[in-house]
């Protein structure tokens, strides 16, 4: 909470860090500043790896949190009209939304949020990762530890682990592998084969 005239001590048309810059330079000036100790579960997600732990937290029950989607079994969340075709792999906790198909041979989960209208292909497999609504993962793909934007598109046999995050409306081709990390921005198209990383 701030007086609105705290606000004029920040530079116009920056980025500028209250952290490091406000508050300090407020104790610097004498203002007064007030802290409480607080019990209940907090954290900044402004960063993908903030943002995934969240979503891990909410998962494992570390906070209250009411899905609405349905439990259909042991932690793994499903969602109106969610489609399984054959024989699928899931694992909770995880949470389908609404409209996912999952197909035969396919792994969800554990520790995955999939939004709605996501499409996961034949022996596809995706873990402890957060995908946005209408992400389409093709036949043998392994999503691990990675955020998906919104209209993700990953043709067959592309793997994205290790923190990637992919942003909204990417098409990745067959034979990519991104990792470490890496970031793509949104509505990039990449060819087969293209990263290695």
């Amino acid at each position: 909470v701030l007086e609105r005239r705290v606000l004029e001590e920040a530079p116009p048309n920056q980025s500028y860090s209250f952290e490091r810059g406000l508050f300090p330079l407020l104790l610097e000036k004498g203002e007064p500043l007030y802290g409480y100790t607080e019990e209940c579960y907090w954290l900044d997600i402004g960063t993908p790896e903030k943002y995934l732990l969240a979503h891990r937290d909410i998962l494992a029950g570390k906070l209250p949190f009411e899905f609405r989607e349905k439990e259909r079994h042991d932690g793994v969340y499903v969602g109106e009209g969610v489609e399984i075709v054959g024989q699928v792999h899931l694992f909770g906790p995880s949470v389908l939304g609404d409209g996912c198909v999952v197909e035969e041979g396919a792994t969800v989960g554990p520790r995955t949020v999939l939004g709605e209208g996501c499409r996961v292909r034949h022996s596809a497999k995706v873990e402890d990762s957060v995908l946005l609504p209408g992400v389409e993962v093709g036949e043998e793909c392994l999503v691990q530890q990675s955020l998906l934007g919104k209209g993700v598109r990953l043709d067959g046999h592309v793997h994205i682990a290790e923190g990637a995050v992919l942003g909204d409306n990417i098409r990745v081709g067959p034979e990519n592998e991104l990792r470490k990390g890496i970031r793509i921005w949104p509505s990039t198209e990449l060819g087969e084969g293209k990263i290695r990383f």
